[in-house]
């Protein structure tokens, strides 16, 4: 298989849908103890509150649209005891902090009115807590937009991947969310993964990450 082949499989999975037998399922979520926190404060520990974990990355200029349209969810579950946290998939701190001095700016060129990132931001040195996820789910990589909906004993029970052209509040992220607050799973309605052949396997990415090449994950 020629590398053209892989990195355009792999970019049609990247966003896809979840299946009722993902991986990821009734793993357990990594710990964010290792986050460095550059806006807003450390989160309560998983057995406090439902949390969701939202990666992000100031390289990723064409999902500014999607980070802000994440605000919303943060907003719209935080008086229910839902906490939201971001996670910079950023190579250096200071990247981190040039996203975050850019709040409140308006950048028409990315269809961003105001760029408001309604949740605590974290850098991730050395990308434990992005490793320790990807494991978890089995993915070659975790990128910007991915979220990672954790309960209180610590499992994932539910992942998605969004994009600017499905936000986080048009996808089953918040109904996932609002079915888990009330004490029931989360609705399993995509079937079981597909069986595809060697040639028409699919190469689950988890998304576009942090500027990095797709060709030297091959």
């Amino acid at each position: 298989k020629n590398l053209s082949w892989l990195t355009h499989r792999a970019t049609i999975r990247m966003a896809g849908k979840i299946y009722d037998d993902d991986k990821s399922f009734g793993q357990d979520a990594p710990s964010l103890d290792t986050l460095e926190w550059v806006k807003g404060d450390k989160p309560a520990p998983y057995a406090d509150k439902l949390t969701l974990v939202f990666f992000l990355a100031k390289l990723s200029k064409d999902e500014y649209v999607t980070f802000v349209n994440a605000s919303e969810v943060a907003r719209k579950f935080r008086e229910q005891g839902v906490q939201t946290v971001g996670v910079a998939l950023d190579g250096a701190k200071s990247d981190v902090e040039g996203l975050v001095k850019k709040l409140g700016t308006a950048m028409p060129e990315l269809n961003v009115t105001n760029l408001d990132l309604d949740y605590p931001i974290a850098f991730d040195e050395g990308k434990k807590v992005k490793a320790g996820f990807t494991a978890a789910a089995k993915l070659m990589t975790v990128g910007s937009g991915y979220a990672f909906l954790v309960s209180k004993d610590g499992k994932i029970v539910w992942r998605e991947q969004f994009t600017r052209s499905s936000f986080p509040t048009k996808g089953q992220l918040c109904g996932q969310i609002e079915r888990v607050l009330k004490g029931e799973p989360v609705e399993l309605k995509n079937g079981n993964t597909p069986v595809e052949s060697d040639d028409e396997e699919e190469m689950d990415m988890g998304g576009a990450d942090d500027g990095e090449d797709f060709g030297a994950l091959f």
